[in-house]
């Protein structure tokens, strides 16, 4: 028996209409209108880009890792809203995924309450050299349990006056080693220096 399509009538009887379609038939569909597909219709026709491609642009163009990459088109961050001349995309990019990513997991605190505004604020003081890579984390963390940064206390502090803070904890801690010493130098200069001219000036005058 072929299926088919009837029409009904009031009598109860019915008359052929059509074959039903089985699956091998194909025929258009008439209610909607043709149009020819040309050579310049295809051309005409943009794909989109893949994520594949996209991560491998951003990889060349702004020399990021294949991970930064991909966490910058998955979380769609437009890198062109953080134009700082002295920062490098990468360092900006490792700022707005890796830092929060880590305040997240580690320390379980809720990065929703981070704004661009703050990552701009940030970013700005990083890049007048106003305070050290190492404070940002500190920074980033304070606005989230405060909601706002005391950057007083993250003022970067001059190579001299670092050098004169660094000789005291050497001479209030004379037995101790070059790794201890780095210990305590970090932990009173937390935020207001960076460690490795804290290692140099720690070498310079415990090598001697």
């Amino acid at each position: 028996f072929e299926p088919h399509v009837r029409q009904p009538h009031k009598d109860g009887t019915s008359t052929f209409l059509r074959p039903m379609p089985s699956a091998a038939r194909m025929y258009p569909e008439t209610d909607t209108k043709t149009f020819p597909i040309t050579k310049e219709l295809l051309k005409s026709i943009e794909l989109p880009e893949l994520i594949s491609e996209k991560t491998l642009k951003l990889e060349k163009e702004l020399n990021l890792t294949p991970e930064l990459a991909r966490e910058v088109i998955k979380q769609k961050i437009n890198l062109e809203n953080y134009n700082f001349k002295n920062l490098k995309s990468i360092e900006i990019a490792r700022i707005l995924i890796e830092i929060p990513k880590d305040l997240s997991s580690r320390l379980k605190l809720d990065i929703k309450k981070l704004k661009q505004d703050d990552f701009q604020e940030v970013l700005e003081k990083l890049n007048n050299n106003e305070i050290n890579k190492d404070a940002v984390q500190e920074i980033l963390k304070e606005i989230i349990e405060t909601g706002k940064a005391n950057y007083e206390k993250y003022k970067k502090v001059d190579k001299k006056e670092l050098e004169e803070e660094i000789i005291k904890i050497i001479e209030q801690n004379k037995n101790s080693s070059i790794n201890a010493l780095m210990g305590i130098a970090m932990a009173k200069l937390k935020g207001k220096a960076n460690g490795k001219e804290v290692m140099e000036i720690l070498r310079k005058h415990v090598d001697r």
